[in-house]
């Protein structure tokens, strides 16, 4: 598709990497023997050829000079860092694990109401495809175990292979069956190569773990039947998914997110993170996922607070406005009547089976709303077009079709408010307005629905780090702070850091065959730390970009100070018909533990550690590393 000549035009050209953006695009993105100018044009290309693709089979006239000038346009946009892709369409889309998976693996994010077993199968299929779950858990789920017959399988190697095995042990018990022996034996072993990625293969124990936990789960419900029937809880779901995420994160890339939602009068659920009562399952699976609870306006926060006491995390979401509301503050027109839920990180209303493409826009990184607009219509344009793939799932697909639904999301949120102040509200605005006419043009042209929700806040994470630019809405720690990246002592990404002078700690006797890499960070347009805003302040600020911009959700957690604790039922009270979601989460000082994530320095510690540094060329190696188990940042944190 991109003419050749114009692409190796930018194969000189310096890239304007953030403090930790070559390391996490090679660590995360990047196809063996990529370096920047040729992951762009193999996204770019994949775009739109799925948009050639859909005409060609529609019938629909497709332009290919026209398209070559507009393929330009989006490398050039995606080039300089302007907008790009989520961090599953920068390392997938073009590959060969997009031809063979299909479509779920550029999305994002998906919803599953839990209703059966086959939800549970459904979630494992797409979580080990990459794709962020959320999943409800606030019906219990009958079954009736007879016992008898014992059935062997045989794992296949493969991600179908290892949702076939769970769909096989639930079905036992779904058609009240007995035990299920399983062969093991054609897994490939822990640190062999996993095709279409640059991972390592985590080996057969995640997902024998897996099988057996959930299997102790039934076994224990199965114990206290007297008359054959028992039924899983909305705690048994929980840890049912939990193992699942456990065993789906396992190996050498990331794939696993997960948020649960129950009932907010369900004080078992309330209590399923508190370590004083659950210390060993929290540490050893339900980690696995954020949890929220369902909210009604009107609804006594003080009630659910106390539930939750002895908890970190709390999340609230309020369903009718999700499902009545596009923009907030505006009149209902429904538009989500069917939706149930919510991705992991809340920032996409989405209903059962339903998947979600995101895009992320670097507001901050424009200097007129001219130009904005411009990459609004690229943005728009990419995610649009995600929707033209299929998945390999048909309920899936048939729900992508009906909604076309996307997320164009705004990124450095407050590095852009800093440069702008309250004209940053109106460049929203008129973007979303400019973002309705794109998708009634290009929905015309496509014959497709328009997208029934377009615009959204998520809390980014490792691809916001690629150009340097703070996270989704939320402030950043410190003006100047220490940033550490783990990865094990034999990365290839080790000895480059090393050699340009970056301080490298092998922290084995902490944690096993861990080095970090502590690497020296500004913030820029910086004015204030996330510990100097008040709480309510930031409840304002997500309010705001779910009136201006948002119609699907504002991903924001809340980071609030020991006296602030107090003040959250009111400050609940106040916004509940102004927000979809919100989440609430300690501050924490960074020191928490040996070797935390981040530190914050002063300026002069800061040019100390930069004063002789040199550049890191990291063009000729590409491993994929597990990162973080979760978004890094915002909704997503996890103590």
């Amino acid at each position: 598709m991109l003419d050749e000549n114009f692409v190796n035009s930018y194969a000189t050209r310096q890239v304007d990497w953030g403090p930790l953006g070559q390391l996490v695009y090679k660590r995360s993105y990047a196809q063996p023997g990529e370096v920047w100018y040729l992951t762009v044009e193999r996204v770019v290309n994949a775009c739109y050829q799925a948009q050639q693709r859909h005409c060609e089979n529609a019938g629909i006239d497709f332009d290919l000079a026209k398209a070559q000038h507009s393929a330009q346009q989006m490398y050039d946009l995606m080039f300089n860092f302007k907008f790009l892709p989520p961090g599953r369409g920068l390392a997938n889309m073009g590959t060969s694990l997009l031809e063979d998976k299909g479509g779920a693996v550029v999305n994002n994010c998906g919803w599953t109401e839990v209703r059966d077993t086959s939800d549970f199968v459904w979630a494992m299929d797409m979580l080990l495809k990459g794709v962020g779950i959320g999943f409800s858990a606030v019906e219990n789920i009958p079954f009736r175990f007879a016992g008898g017959y014992t059935i062997e399988h045989q794992v296949h190697d493969s991600v179908e292979g290892w949702s076939e095995a769970l769909r096989v042990l639930l079905q036992q018990y779904e058609q009240g069956g007995g035990v299920v022996k399983f062969d093991y034996s054609f897994i490939r072993p822990a640190g062999a190569p996993i095709r279409g990625v640059a991972g390592k293969a985590p080996g057969p124990e995640p997902l024998r773990e897996c099988l057996e936990s959930v299997r102790s789960v039934f076994v224990n419900r199965i114990k206290s039947t007297t008359d054959g029937w028992f039924e899983l809880t909305p705690a048994d779901i929980v840890d049912i998914m939990n193992h699942i995420g456990k065993a789906c994160v396992a190996g050498g890339v990331r794939r696993s997110a997960e948020i649960a939602i129950g009932s907010s009068d369900d004080q078992e659920f309330a209590k399923l993170k508190n370590r004083d009562i659950n210390q060993e399952a929290v540490d050893g699976h339900r980690w696995a996922a954020n949890h929220s609870v369902y909210c009604e306006v009107g609804d006594d926060y003080r009630k659910i607070l106390h539930n939750f006491d002895g908890v970190d995390e709390l999340g609230i979401y309020w369903l009718g406005n999700a499902q009545a509301y596009s923009r907030m503050g505006r009149r209902a027109d429904r538009a989500d009547q069917h939706a149930s839920g919510c991705n992991p990180c809340a920032e996409q209303t989405l209903e059962h089976r339903e998947l979600c493409c995101l895009v992320e826009v670097f507001v901050s990184r424009h200097s007129s709303f001219y130009e904005l607009q411009k990459t609004l219509k690229y943005a728009y344009l990419y995610a649009k077009a995600v929707t033209l793939i299929e998945t390999h799932d048909q309920e899936t697909n048939r729900i992508i079709e009906r909604n076309r639904r996307i997320g164009c999301s705004l990124t450095g949120i407050q590095e852009a408010y800093n440069k702008l102040g309250r004209e940053f509200y109106g460049w929203c605005n008129r973007g979303y307005k400019y973002i309705q006419s794109l998708d009634d043009r290009y929905s015309t042209w496509f014959n497709i629905p328009r997208s029934i929700k377009t615009t959204s806040v998520k809390p980014s994470g490792s691809v916001s780090k690629l150009p340097g630019v703070s996270s989704g809405i939320h402030w950043p720690i410190s003006e100047y702070y220490i940033q550490r990246i783990r990865l094990s002592n034999n990365s290839p990404y080790v000895e480059p850091y090393k050699s340009a002078g970056y301080n490298v700690v092998d922290i084995s006797s902490v944690e096993p065959n861990t080095t970090v890499i502590e690497i020296p960070v500004r913030e820029r347009n910086f004015t204030r730390s996330e510990s100097d805003v008040s709480i309510w302040e930031q409840a304002e600020h997500a309010a705001k970009m779910q009136h201006y911009w948002a119609d699907n959700q504002v991903s924001m957690t809340i980071k609030y100070a020991p006296h602030e604790k107090a003040q959250i039922p009111a400050l609940l009270e106040l916004y509940e018909d102004r927000l979809k979601a919100i989440s609430f989460f300690p501050q924490s000082d960074g020191h928490s533990f040996d070797y935390a994530p981040w530190e914050e320095i002063t300026k002069d510690e800061y040019l100390r550690l930069t004063a002789n540094l040199e550049e890191v060329n990291l063009d000729d190696i590409n491993e994929h590393e597990l990162e973080d188990q979760f978004c890094e940042g915002g909704a997503c944190e996890i103590p």
